[in-house]
């Protein structure tokens, strides 16, 4: 088929798909790295599972020296998929944030058509389509594209796996379709796992004779090999510890002393959690969409109610989608209502509305109101990307918040970071360190030795840098834009506490005396993303004073709003 006849037959599908990639790709790095995306990325680069958190060490900590083949399967808190297709794109583009977000962008945009899919399986043609351009200016899909969660990759696994399903009623071989998209999806994350109680429930009520398929039981094989690494690394890690990894260990009640910090402590009781759920979706989610919702719903419920005058088939796929967002809201129930949890739920909202737009579309005969049907929904499209964009791409968003913005601007938000980050990789490029601060474990050392090591072959120069930082800034922003630097690349960098303790210890000159000719301080100001109250000293203080009285060189780093973020300090000896 040639690319004018393809147009000519999807144009739509083919447009939406296009506004999804330009709200997903469109200056795809500018938010600041400050939430759980750095956690996944950080380990992502080196396939590394370890984060300098010291109240949830991995077993690469536990076992330091030698560390045995199956630590490799999975990561202590989370299956490996996610992680290896971060380390990928970042091997292609390179340790940024384009390489860190670019995955889930992908499986964004892909997702949009898996939808239209999923509508027109389900309902129509012109449900499939909604659907899809509805989730493509969502605000809740945007910010799981744009950011380097799992929860992109896991909705598209999500979708997958259901698409699959259905397609196997009729077509039994899409069985084992059906398991490899849910292996898929449980090797990016557990939380897939809920699809097992709808897609259950629908084997038992209508599909009873399929037990009897082979093509069942090879897809459940299929599935069971692509879980097999994180079986095979909880066996082990359960053989060698007595527990299983952080998820599950929660989940089976197990006591581990040296996990400080665990998913229960964080979420709340249930009642909280059940409450959560429409507080977020009111703060984080469009409340046009929240309010269409909940129309849709009482749509589905009085048509479900009038079983007369609707199909057999149009009744089953609304039971069908009624399940899967009462298995969703369990799901909640079970491990709290985070936003990026939230937005598993979405695109089970979004068919439903879709579903009832279109119904309600079709029941008007009048050319007139027909148009004011079109009219209003590309009202409301032209609305959820202005929201959209508002929220999660827009430097400073206009309006007030849960009106014109979500709330999850700010888990985004332009704070100077990437300023920074873009000042220290200015001093370091085309050098390596001449001089680093030993680790404790064995296996940073080697990380560390393999990263000079390769400078040195391509070339690069040494240099006798020391970096000092400011432990009042955020730690995760820190973890990001500082450490990795010190973990991946050997440069010496270390906390403003850390810092003054040596200095006070063993003199202003201790430093020089140990050969580092030039120290930059790092002095964040009150317009960055502070750390947790608990963590924040005086050291960041005393350390700015003590550049002072050493006549250091200040510039001052600002962000996108021009609010100074940032004070650096650097120091030469010579």
């Amino acid at each position: 088929m040639k690319v004018k006849d393809f147009f000519k037959n999807h144009w739509p599908i083919t447009l939406i798909v296009l506004l999804a990639a330009a709200l997903r790709l469109y200056a795809l790095d500018r938010g600041d790295p400050i939430s759980d995306e750095v956690l996944y990325g950080f380990r992502a680069i080196g396939m590394l599972d370890f984060d300098f958190a010291v109240v949830q060490p991995t077993p690469y900590q536990l076992f330091n020296i030698t560390v045995p083949w199956w630590v490799h399967l999975s990561f202590h808190d989370h299956p490996i998929l996610v992680f290896l297709m971060q380390h990928w794109f970042m091997g292609l583009f390179g340790v940024n944030l384009w390489g860190l977000r670019l995955s889930s962008a992908l499986f964004g945009i892909t997702s949009v058509f898996l939808i239209a899919l999923l509508g027109e399986k389900l309902f129509s043609r012109k449900t499939g389509i909604a659907a899809a351009a509805l989730f493509a200016v969502n605000v809740l899909m945007l910010y799981v594209s744009r950011t380097g969660v799992q929860e992109a990759q896991v909705i598209f696994f999500m979708m997958l796996t259901v698409y699959c399903f259905l397609r196997a009623e009729k077509e039994p071989r899409w069985y084992l379709a059906t398991g490899a998209a849910l292996g898929l999806g449980l090797l990016s994350k557990y939380t897939i796992g809920f699809l097992v109680l709808p897609l259950g429930i629908a084997m038992l009520v209508w599909r009873r004779t399929d037990f009897k398929r082979w093509q069942l039981y090879a897809g459940a094989l299929i599935l069971l090999a692509f879980c097999s690494p994180f079986i095979i690394y909880n066996f082990m890690l359960y053989r060698e510890f007595g527990h299983f990894d952080f998820q599950l260990f929660y989940i089976f009640g197990q006591k581990v002393s040296y996990w400080q910090s665990t998913p229960g402590k964080e979420i709340g009781s249930v009642g909280s959690r059940a409450a959560g759920i429409f507080g977020n979706l009111w703060a984080y989610h469009s409340n046009v969409l929240n309010v269409m919702a909940v129309a849709a719903l009482l749509w589905c419920i009085a048509r479900l109610a009038r079983l007369k005058i609707i199909t057999a088939e149009l009744r089953r796929s609304l039971v069908f989608l009624l399940l899967l967002i009462a298995s969703s809201v369990l799901l909640f129930l079970a491990i709290g209502p985070s936003p990026r949890f939230l937005s598993m739920l979405i695109p089970w909202l979004l068919l439903l509305i879709a579903a009832f737009f279109v119904a309600s579309f079709e029941t008007v005969t009048k050319p007139v109101f027909r148009l004011a049907f079109i009219v209003f929904f590309v009202a409301l499209i032209s609305w959820e990307t202005f929201f959209s964009y508002n929220s999660y791409i827009a430097y400073q968003p206009v309006g007030t918040e849960t009106i014109a913005y979500s709330r999850i601007h700010w888990d985004e938000h332009a704070w100077g970071f990437n300023r920074l980050d873009e000042m220290i990789g200015d001093v370091i490029k085309g050098k390596y360190p001449k001089y680093t601060i030993p680790y404790t474990y064995q296996f940073l050392e080697d990380v560390k030795t393999k990263s000079i090591q390769k400078a040195k072959a391509a070339g690069k120069q040494s240099a006798p840098y020391l970096f000092v930082y400011d432990d009042a800034q955020s730690d995760l922003a820190t973890l990001w834009a500082v450490n990795r630097h010190s973990l991946y690349e050997g440069w010496p960098m270390i906390a403003a506490d850390d810092f003054r303790q040596v200095v006070e210890e063993k003199g202003d000159g201790f430093y020089a005396s140990q050969g580092f000719t030039d120290t930059y301080f790092i002095r964040a100001t009150d317009k960055v993303l502070q750390n947790h109250a608990n963590r924040i000293t005086d050291a960041g203080l005393w350390a700015e004073e003590f550049f002072k009285t050493q006549k250091a060189e200040e510039t001052s780093i600002r962000n996108h709003a021009s609010d100074e973020a940032f004070r650096w300090y650097h120091f030469n000896t010579q």
